[in-house]
């Protein structure tokens, strides 16, 4: 007995050998797969952490519009990097917010909008770097009712999917905390 117990431990080594010979091989295919050339690479394409980056252009203002702007988390996020901004408009139903809003960023009235039903931003057009907002979760949270698209809160996403339209930003970030 003992002369199968061998051979099957030989075998087993043997296979995890071949094993682990088939996965360098098929590792080495998939990085040459995924390699981006030089000319195209990234800082973090080169496995840089976007932690350690230096903007590439500081001096630049990004144009921001954001929509559902709360207090201004992203205007805050801008000041906090020092990355020069200009708020191209801006937008809350909630007056409280607002006020909070107008203490703390440099905005005009004219530019600021109350609901986003009713914001016609084709005057924006092409003055948008970057367009941010996250409708009310309300209507797909756990906590709700979850009535999705049927709560009229749940529809706000085809608002800022109409802004993004109407002002073609350069990019565009919606976001929506977990349900």
């Amino acid at each position: 007995m003992l002369p199968i117990m061998a051979t099957a431990e030989q075998y087993i080594r043997e296979d995890s050998k071949r094993i682990s010979y088939i996965k360098s091989l098929v590792k080495e295919k998939a990085e040459d797969l995924i390699l981006i050339p030089e000319s195209q690479a990234t800082p973090i394409s080169r496995k840089k952490s976007w932690k350690d980056l230096d903007f590439s252009h500081p001096q630049r203002t990004i144009r921001l519009g954001t929509m559902f702007s709360g207090i201004g988390a992203i205007e805050h996020a801008l000041q906090r990097l020092k990355l020069n901004h200009r708020i191209v408009f801006a937008g809350d139903i909630d007056t409280k917010c607002k006020q909070s809003y107008f203490a703390n960023y440099d905005i005009k009235e004219e530019n600021w909008f109350d609901d986003a039903r009713t914001f016609d931003a084709r005057k924006y057009k092409g003055q948008v770097d970057l367009l941010v907002g996250g409708a009310p979760c309300q209507a797909f949270s756990m906590v709700g009712k979850r009535l999705g698209f049927e709560d009229a809160r749940g529809t706000l996403f085809y608002e800022f999917a109409r802004v993004i339209k109407e002002t073609q930003p350069k990019v565009f970030i919606f976001e929506m905390l977990k349900a």
